[in-house]
């Protein structure tokens, strides 16, 4: 909601969100098919579930950096990049007179991981790989010229269980968001 304010009614947000998404890789969770987490295999049908697309968000990594089997932050970063490269491929099966051009990427480097997480042995480990991935997904973004903004700029510390984070988190994050979908948009 916070974004789409500032944005206001010439941009319409939709999002498909899932917590525990990763950007590849199945998990078991929450009682559904370990595929449906794995945004390697959902990314394409949810954007034809919503074609026409100007722009998609890829907001991922977190749980990438704090799943079971964690890879490093250049793994992640292919692993995004691999979403960013798939993005504009996704386009209506029929085209229909005045469609846009396919939907572009627009990268956004995951927030802090609070160092000293309670019950997450490996959260100073993810902090400093989401670091890291930062950089990295920067550099592969303005190689490949993918729009790109930093999410950790807005939650460097997210709340107290160290990921997750409230009002006042969610009000920095979604301005740093619009501004990033304005610039991209432009």
């Amino acid at each position: 909601g916070v974004a789409q304010g500032l944005l206001g009614p010439s941009v319409e947000i939709l999002e498909d969100a899932l917590p525990g998404r990763l950007a590849s890789g199945d998990r078991v969770l929450g009682g559904l098919p370990p595929d449906a987490f794995n945004g390697l295999k959902t990314l394409p049908e949810a954007m034809v579930r919503h074609l026409p697309l100007q722009l998609v968000v890829l907001a991922l990594g977190t749980n990438d950096l704090l799943a079971e089997v964690t890879p490093t932050a250049e793994e992640v970063r292919d692993r995004i990049m691999t979403l960013a490269g798939i993005v504009p491929a996704i386009v209506m099966p029929v085209p229909l007179d005045g469609m846009p051009a396919p939907a572009r990427p627009l990268v956004l480097a995951p927030v802090g991981i609070r160092p000293d997480a309670p019950d997450r042995a490996d959260a100073a480990r993810a902090e400093a790989e989401r670091v890291r991935l930062a950089g990295l997904l920067a550099d592969a973004c303005a190689a490949a010229g993918v729009a790109f903004a930093d999410a950790g700029l807005a939650v460097p510390v997210p709340g107290p269980d160290g990921v997750h984070f409230g009002p006042d988190e969610n009000a920095a994050l979604g301005a740093l968001a619009a501004d990033a979908i304005r610039r991209a948009l432009a």
